[in-house]
């Protein structure tokens, strides 16, 4: 292997170690409304950059017809990582490697898509952010080459901070949401204690001991609630 090789196949390592880098362990969430809050959320305050950040396990094996599929998408929101993604070399798996976990950044934003637009909405922002740092330093290996970008890389990686606290601070909302909800139904089945007691107990009268294994897994409903049909006789 010739000087130039080497150089340009420690540059293709350099590119997806850095593309790795800059992917939140929450990529791989199943569902980020229902999930733990991710790194950049909750785990590491917004200002300070975590020192031994952990990621999930990609799939363990794409399809070119699922990396056909995400392009389009990934080529329009972070056009720089995806075109370093799709020069890497397809020898000891890097490039798959690699695109393992951008589709698991793109599977996890189609996941909330529907489910949380505003959640959806702010991490969309992040991914384009964090590809526009990655267009300003993805080629460079020394900090002597990124130093002359200060300016530029401060000015993108603080909009990043905020989409980062917007982020938190639409968790926290959802979660206050759904601790108000708790409440006001702790309150109503609280208040209607015994007529509760009493419909189960006819609940159970109706329908035998099956019910009661069911039951145990709902969620309990004010006493206004309408009643399960009796079991035929």
């Amino acid at each position: 292997m010739n000087i130039s090789t080497l150089r340009r196949h420690m540059m293709l390592r350099a590119i997806a170690v850095t593309f790795l880098s800059a992917i939140p362990a929450c990529a791989f969430a199943q569902s980020a409304a229902d999930a733990a809050p991710s790194e950049s959320a909750a785990q590491t305050p917004a200002t300070k950059p975590s020192a031994g950040r952990r990621f999930a396990k990609p799939p363990a094996s794409i399809t070119d017809q699922e990396i056909d599929e995400a392009s389009p998408f990934m080529r329009d929101h972070s056009p720089n990582r995806w075109n370093a993604a799709d020069t890497l070399p397809e020898r000891d798996g890097l490039r798959r490697s690699v695109m393992s976990f951008i589709l698991a950044r793109y599977r996890s934003l189609e996941a909330i898509k529907d489910e949380d637009p505003k959640l959806y909405a702010i991490k969309l922002k992040e991914l384009t952010v964090e590809d526009q740092i990655f267009g300003l330093i993805g080629h460079t290996q020394t900090r002597t080459q990124r130093e002359p970008l200060r300016t530029e890389i401060r000015e993108q990686t603080r909009q990043l901070v905020q989409l980062i606290i917007s982020e938190r601070q639409h968790r926290i909302d959802r979660l206050r949401a759904n601790l108000k909800a708790q409440e006001e139904l702790l309150a109503a089945d609280t208040s209607h204690l015994d007529a509760l007691a009493d419909r189960r107990t006819q609940i159970l009268i109706d329908n035998g001991a099956a019910f009661l294994r069911l039951d145990s897994r709902r969620k309990t409903g004010p006493a206004t609630r309408p009643a399960s049909r009796p079991a035929q006789p």
